[in-house]
């Protein structure tokens, strides 16, 4: 009797254990799927259509290439790449993109330039030309390999510059100072020239192309340790006022085409005008709708207000808009214009036109280019 009652729990709990199974597993819904990768099969490279042609990505981690040893070198070593933030807002970095290298120093470069000029100093690294309204320094020629010398930069980079040649070799720096494609920073890029001791040859300029490698590691040294000397010297308030017009504002200027239609010429390549200007619209007041950085395109609109006989805005005090006290009803539609960034070399002009074959009114367009040109920094 006991046995009978115990066959509908037994026949139940088949049941579950059978529904369990159905559910979780092998052949059921939810099964286990953390081995399915090891049945995977594994497929080829894909491969694009003749014709058609990838598009390269720098290689900002690349695994350097085996160097064949050219002898052991003792002593110091140039430091590794890297980013020191001394404040939430100031920070200096090394970058680099495939074998170039730079260091990008949050601050503008009338500010910086005042501490490099300190730097070759600091280093007994005399210095023949010093220009800061172009923003280029090039040190005089000098025996680096000097190992006597009491001097970091001297000692260490004595073993980097000429390390493969047994010939007596003289070297020289040049450092170019340009203001970055934010606002408020600097670019400082390093080249380096060298010839035979006692040589009449003018400097030949080679940067981390070089074949050997030895710029490379002659750049990536030298920037490291410019970083380190600017972020111990980063309380020096020292300002270059000539530096000051390396701003983009300062290599800019409004000019006339040949049918007098006003044109923005701003000498810096497309990336850092593209970015200048992005953000000269955007203190001007400038309502941006939409952007095409390929086509080098700002679309905007702007719109003019009906003025009182005492009010002095005129034309141009509404032309982008107004004041927030102004009623609708005192607001014209705004009409679409757009903002050309035409790059020509390491220049761009900048233009307005109402489509690909309108321009506007010259006054229009001197009106917003010049605004423009006000607020580029």
């Amino acid at each position: 009797m006991h046995s009978v009652r115990m066959l509908p729990l037994v026949a139940a709990v088949s049941l579950v254990l059978g529904g369990c199974s159905y559910l979780t597993g092998k052949d059921g819904y939810f099964r286990d799927k953390s081995e399915d990768y090891a049945a995977e099969k594994t497929y080829g490279r894909l491969t694009l259509p003749e014709g058609l042609n990838p598009r390269e990505m720098p290689e900002y981690l690349r695994v350097p290439e085996q160097v064949a040893e050219s002898g052991k070198v003792g002593g110091e070593v140039p430091r590794p790449d890297q980013r020191i933030m001394r404040t939430a807002d100031e920070g200096y970095s090394v970058q680099r993109s495939g074998d170039q290298r730079w260091l990008l120093a949050e601050k503008s470069p009338e500010k910086i330039w005042p501490q490099l000029v300190r730097f070759w100093d600091v280093s007994n690294i005399p210095l023949s030309t010093s220009d800061a309204k172009q923003g280029v320094m090039e040190t005089q020629w000098i025996v680096m390999r000097d190992e006597t010398s009491k001097d970091l930069v001297r000692r260490l980079f004595g073993r980097v510059v000429g390390m493969d040649s047994t010939e007596p070799q003289e070297d020289r720096f040049r450092l170019t100072v340009r203001q970055g494609v934010r606002a408020g920073t600097s670019e400082i890029r390093l080249q380096h020239a060298n010839r035979a001791l006692g040589s009449e040859d003018k400097a030949v300029w080679r940067d981390g192309e070089s074949e050997s490698g030895k710029n490379t590691s002659l750049e990536a040294g030298l920037l490291n340790e410019m970083l380190v000397f600017l972020v111990q010297n980063a309380d020096d308030q020292s300002v270059s006022l000539v530096a000051q017009n390396l701003s983009i504002g300062d290599q800019s200027a409004l000019i006339y085409d040949g049918n007098g239609n006003p044109v923005l010429k701003i000498s810096q390549p497309f990336a850092r005008s593209w970015q200048a200007v992005s953000v000269a619209l955007s203190e001007a007041k400038i309502s941006v709708t939409d952007q095409n950085r390929s086509a080098g395109i700002f679309y905007i609109e702007l719109g003019e207000h009906k003025a009182d006989k005492d009010d002095q805005k005129g034309f141009f005090g509404g032309l982008f808009g107004g004041s927030a006290d102004d009623s609708e009803d005192e607001e014209t539609p705004k009409t679409a214009y757009r903002v050309r960034i035409s790059p020509l070399g390491d220049e761009v002009q900048v233009t307005l036109e109402k489509d690909l074959n309108t321009l506007p009114p010259v006054d229009v367009s001197e009106k917003v280019l010049q605004s423009i040109k006000s607020h580029l920094s």
